[in-house]
This record gives C-alpha cells, sequence and structure tokens, in this order.
C-alpha cells in the first residue's frame, strides 16, 4: 500500500481501534486549525462515528499522538479520536492484506 493510500473504515472497524475505558479522548479541530480536546463517553464516541461520513487512519502524526482515527462529521469537519497504536497497526496489516 502506497504511504499516500487513504485507509477507509467501516464505523465497526473504526470502533475497533478505540482504546479501552468508559471514556475516549478527542481533538476536534474546528477553528484556524486550532486543537480542541474533549473526552466522549465510549457510547458517544461510537454514536459520532456510527453517524459520520466517513473514517479513515490518519497519517504519522495523527498516530505518533496516539488519534490516528479520523472522523469525518461532514465532507469539511473531522475529529481526531484516541487510538490503540497495536490495533491501528494491525488494522493496516490487515486492509494491506486484503
Amino acid at each position: 500500500m502506497a504511504s499516500d493510500d487513504k485507509i477507509i473504515l467501516t464505523a465497526d472497524e473504526a470502533i475497533s481501534l478505540l482504546p479501552d475505558g468508559e471514556y475516549v479522548h478527542n481533538y476536534i479541530n474546528n477553528v484556524a486549525n486550532m486543537f480542541i480536546g474533549c473526552d466522549y463517553t465510549r457510547d458517544d464516541a461510537e454514536k459520532h462515528i456510527r453517524e459520520s461520513v466517513a473514517c479513515e487512519i490518519g497519517g504519522p502524526h495523527s498516530k505518533r499522538m496516539n488519534h490516528a482515527l479520523i472522523v469525518w462529521s461532514t465532507t469539511t469537519d473531522m475529529s481526531f479520536f484516541a487510538t490503540d497504536p497495536e490495533r491501528v497497526e494491525a488494522m493496516e496489516r490487515a486492509k494491506e492484506a486484503a
């Protein structure tokens, strides 16, 4: 898989990348490239993911921050959900093999 290929995810695949726990951290990028952090309850995070227009695995910067799940609320509004790095790597390998 080329480094510039997007890895598009289903909602279930995206949810599988979330870390364990009752809350999931999220960065929203909505004003002048400024990130605002917040915690979603796990149920609210899953609902947000299921209602999104698209989900994908982000690039190296979002992976280094352990927020590799990009969730597009609209075609222009995205947020970055916390992810389990091992699950992200496993998903990338699985998608590459497919």
